[in-house]
């Protein structure tokens, strides 16, 4: 579990590196570096990063509001200043295929109005699958769900610039391949809702004014 969730921090650092690139796949050279931290945290934190945290804080209740509890898995990551939506690969693909169902087409529709109503956030898109199969077929597979995904966010009116999407097949499992439950669990799209340039800007002249006042003060 903590690897897991060290995993999870290392991908939301890095899209706060990157900032908001092309719609293309943007997989990384490093994503197995491990550095034992939070290395987001040295890149904002503070009161910036506190700022920021509020605002991921209101789109999480927003996207609460919007998605059933059994659609998606809504949680805050990187100490406050990402989001990861996780949506289990049933609810959106037909079996083997990355042809999305009503239903995903459905939550992705809802996803992008969200988007689309903060334009302030980038978007990645990370498919997984469980480790039955061959290991170029489950990576191929999901590669093209994450960019089906991407796809569908985009044709709803996401600018491309924001959203990057990437297949890592088996690695990273979620939970225990040996069970059933747990390659279900491992047959999942994780989407990062992260901090784009203008809302990072925004958050460091907030945390600058309220520096220049307490200064003023004294």
């Amino acid at each position: 579990m903590k690897r897991f969730q060290f995993l999870t921090w290392l991908t939301c650092a890095s899209l706060l590196l990157s900032g908001c690139k092309t719609g293309k796949s943007s997989a990384s050279d490093n994503e197995d570096q491990e550095t034992g931290r939070d290395v987001s945290a040295a890149i904002i934190g503070g009161k910036a990063g506190a700022a920021i945290g509020r605002r991921m804080q209101a789109q999480k209740e927003a996207l609460e509001a919007a998605f059933p509890a059994d659609d998606a898995t809504i949680e805050t990551v990187n100490r406050g200043e990402a989001l990861k939506l996780t949506f289990g690969a049933a609810s959106l693909f037909e079996a083997n295929s990355n042809t999305l169902t009503q239903m995903g087409r459905l939550d992705l529709h809802r996803l992008a109005i969200h988007l689309n109503s903060n334009p302030d956030v980038c978007v990645k898109i990370v498919g997984y699958t469980d480790n039955t199969g061959r290991s170029a077929f489950n990576r191929i597979l999901s590669t093209r769900r994450a960019k089906s995904v991407c796809d569908l966010l985009t044709a709803k009116g996401v600018d491309a610039t924001r959203a990057t999407y990437e297949g890592k097949g088996m690695r990273h499992p979620a939970a225990s391949n040996r069970t059933a439950k747990g390659r279900t669990v491992n047959r999942r799209i994780e989407i990062f809702i992260t901090p784009g340039e203008e809302m990072i800007r925004e958050a460091r002249q907030e945390k600058k004014q309220f520096k220049d006042s307490g200064t003023q003060k004294k």
